[in-house]
This record gives structure tokens, sequence and C-alpha cells, in this order.
């Protein structure tokens, strides 16, 4: 699937879900200012992985859907395989998600203080 891709896309591909938490981050500070940090760091890093927990449950139940003559030799069993693959990649994303969002969360505050730290001077 990657050498259909191109080697650009891969690369926009994992980036997107990689910033997309933070950048969903700030977006939500601004539209939900009274949530907790928590809150918003546990929404923002579920997005991307929660879709590719489903794209990973669909590929497994159009497998087992599947005949024995579509299946092949082992097609069936190599496309659960993948489906595992895309389910640990989510759990991966979902750490990442975690600590950038914190890192993001932890700048925006420090700047937000230092900011009222200047105004009340």
């Amino acid at each position: 699937m990657l050498r259909m891709l191109g080697d650009v896309a891969v690369i926009l591909i994992l980036s997107a879900m990689v910033a997309g938490p933070p950048l969903l981050t700030r977006g939500i500070l601004g539209w939900r200012p009274g949530w907790s940090g928590r809150a918003v760091s546990l929404v923002t890093a579920c997005l991307v992985p929660t879709c590719l927990v489903a794209l990973a449950i669909l590929v497994v139940m159009r497998t087992h859907s599947m005949t024995f003559a579509q299946c092949g030799i082992d097609a069936c069993g190599m496309m659960i395989a993948a489906a595992m693959m895309l389910a640990s990649v989510a759990v991966v994303v979902f750490a990442v998600g975690l600590i950038l969002n914190a890192r993001v969360l932890s700048t925006i505050r420090r700047s937000a203080k230092a900011q009222g730290a200047n105004t009340t001077q």
C-alpha cells in the first residue's frame, strides 16, 4: 500500500497523524476555554486513533465476510495481520498525541502566565 501512495503522501499522512492533536488542542482551547487540560488532551489525542481503529475493524469485518474462494491462499490472514498492525499504530499515535498535547498545554499556560505577569507590572 505504501508503494502505491508514494513517499510524499506517506510523509504527509504521518505528519498529519503527529501534528493533528497539538493543532486540535489549540483549537479546542479557543473554543472551550473552561475545559481542563486533561479533557482537552484526551479528546484531541483520541480523534486520529479512533479513525485508525475504525478502519482496522472494517478490514476485519470485510475479511470475515469473504468466502474461502475470495481469500485465496493467505490473503485473509494478511489482511487481519495488517488490521492488527494498524491498531498497534493507533496506540502509538495516541501516546505520541498525549505527549505532544502535554507539551503544547504547558507552553500555552507558561505564555499565559508570562503575559499576565507583564500586564500587572
